[in-house]
Formats: C-alpha cells, sequence, structure tokens
C-alpha cells in the first residue's frame, strides 16, 4: 500500500482597516442646506430659520438631504413632512459634549387640549417620514 500525503495549505487575510475621518461640527458638510441667524459673507445660500430650509428640501425620497445650523437660539416650531430622509446637523465645538452645542430650538406655545387642540400643536419639533436624525442640538 503506497502511502500519499495531502498537503493543506491555509491563507489567512484579514481586513486591511479604513481611516474614519471625524466630522468637523463647526463646518457644514458638502451640499448641505445651511442656516445661519448672521450673514456668512459667501456665494452660498443661508437660510435665516430652520424652516425656511426645511421646506426648501427636495421632495424626492430618493435623496438624503442634511440641514446644517450655525449658532443661535432658534424661535420657531419646526414641521417636517418630507416622504424620505432629513439629517440635521448643528453647530458645535465637540460631538461628543452635548455642553459644547451651539444651537438652540426652542417653541413655546401651550395648547388648550379642552378646545380640541393636538399636543402635536405645541411641538417644538414635529416630523413625518422615514428617517430623521438630529445631531448636536438642545431642544
Amino acid at each position: 500500500m503506497s502511502g500519499t500525503t495531502a498537503a493543506t495549505s491555509t491563507t489567512t487575510t484579514s481586513a486591511t482597516p479604513t481611516a474614519t475621518v471625524a466630522y468637523d461640527s463647526t463646518n457644514p458638510p458638502s451640499g448641505a442646506y445651511i442656516v445661519s441667524k448672521t450673514s456668512l459673507g459667501t456665494n452660498t445660500t443661508v437660510y435665516d430659520t430652520i424652516q425656511k430650509a426645511l421646506d426648501a428640501l427636495p421632495t424626492s425620497s430618493k435623496v438624503t438631504p442634511t440641514v446644517f445650523i450655525h449658532p443661535g437660539i432658534y424661535e420657531e416650531q419646526l414641521i417636517i413632512s418630507k416622504s424620505g430622509s432629513v439629517i440635521m446637523m448643528g453647530y458645535s465645538q465637540s460631538t461628543y459634549d452635548y455642553s459644547s452645542n451651539q444651537v438652540t430650538i426652542q417653541y413655546n406655545h401651550g395648547v388648550d387640549t379642552g378646545a380640541n387642540e393636538s399636543n402635536s400643536n405645541s411641538a417644538t419639533v414635529y416630523a413625518t417620514g422615514n428617517y430623521f436624525q438630529v445631531s448636536t442640538f438642545q431642544f
């Protein structure tokens, strides 16, 4: 009986790590809809309220627009009714420390629930759609 030896080779591969770039939350990402209470001195369209920027978003659900808000206290009710996704980012010195957030959105409106008003009428943010993401904000 003749013996044969089979050689087995095992190759181990490891995934090459990809570098991740930390988001600089003091500058808007490319293509963002920009909101600022003050002039930025740029040739970019800048909205003076968050709602105006939200109203300017494309209606297509195939794109995910980003709204970047510069520092300030914004006294407004936000109504987001878009079939697709929306991302809102606020100016912040650190995405890891909420006390560094420099965007505040507030809306002071009570409702009379005895007069058939809905509690949603007093919401600071009322959002419908598939996906709504907010980062570095204070409400």
